[in-house]
């Protein structure tokens, strides 16, 4: 089973499940904190301010495959990223 892997220091945020069919739970954020969710070929398919410490991402539209998710603080620049793996419906 693949686990998170964060590319950069990730500072205390958890990412799960990862491999994910559907829902993307990303906790440890601060408000305000900026998402975005970024394919193979660099196309950004995601964006999102945090708003808490926890969000969800519904992954479920997306195409089965590898992303980056980077995290990115107005304050500090760049917090986190994270290797993200969605996988099709095992149905």
């Amino acid at each position: 089973m693949i686990r998170t892997v964060a590319i950069v220091d990730a500072q205390n945020i958890l990412v799960y499940p990862n491999p994910t069919e559907d829902f993307l739970s990303v906790i440890g954020l601060d408000a305000d904190d900026y998402l975005e969710l970024i394919d193979l070929t660099g196309r950004t398919v995601h964006r999102q301010t945090a708003q808490s410490n926890h969000i969800s991402i519904d992954m479920s539209e997306f195409a089965a495959g590898t992303y980056q998710l980077r995290i990115t603080s107005a304050a500090s620049g760049l917090k986190g990223a994270f290797k993200v793996i969605k996988t099709t419906p095992s149905h």
